[in-house]
């Protein structure tokens, strides 16, 4: 999923290829404070260059945020198709989404409660939704399965619950005792 519009010529493509680099460098430096200025003065630019190529800060924003947890998404996608029960699965993604971001201090901020926050961004969950997109299939084929104790629509959302829980107050459980958590207590809940 893209947030940026594309361009149809390759001078365009590479101009909007140079501003998406920019503004990654500067979403790791400087998180949600960002500006379209910043992006500029990184790509060699002017403002209304960048917003003419991107939409405009959120939509940059959102579109850096999805290329940043590109990797993660690789990643989870891994543990997801192996062969272990669903909920086991389901909870080494878990622990490797809030160790990663957690780790990640741009993408920690995401989750920080704050006035100016990511919610003033994707006020329209864009980013959330292209999680639920990721992670469905793999809640809808467990419950075929007869894996899930709940229907997978609600034991899903139940999961982003739990782990927004992680990122947003992450001194309340130290990473040391997330993975133990949620073999405790996430694991036995999604199972059947």
């Amino acid at each position: 999923m893209s947030a940026v519009p594309d361009t149809g010529n390759r001078r365009g493509a590479a101009t909007r290829r140079r501003i998406l680099d920019a503004a990654t460098t500067c979403f790791e430096r400087d998180g949600l404070e960002v500006t379209l200025d910043q992006v500029a003065r990184e790509a060699g630019t002017t403002r209304m260059t960048v917003h003419r190529h991107t939409g405009g800060r959120e939509a940059l924003l959102r579109h850096v945020v999805l290329r940043s947890s590109s990797g993660l998404a690789e990643e989870l996608t891994s543990v997801l198709e192996g062969d272990a029960p669903f909920p086991e699965r389901m909870v080494e993604a878990m622990g490797r989404a809030v160790a990663r971001i957690r780790a990640t201090p741009h993408l920690l901020a995401l989750f920080a409660p704050s006035p100016t926050g990511w919610w003033t961004v994707d006020p329209e969950d864009q980013v959330v939704e292209a999680v639920r997109r990721l992670l469905r299939p793999y809640f809808e084929t467990a419950q075929a399965a007869g894996e899930l104790r709940h229907d997978a629509g609600s034991s899903l959302e139940w999961v982003l619950h739990q782990l927004l829980l992680y990122l947003a107050v992450p001194d309340a459980v130290g990473q040391d005792r997330v993975e133990d958590e949620l073999r405790r207590f996430v694991a036995p809940a999604l199972a059947r």
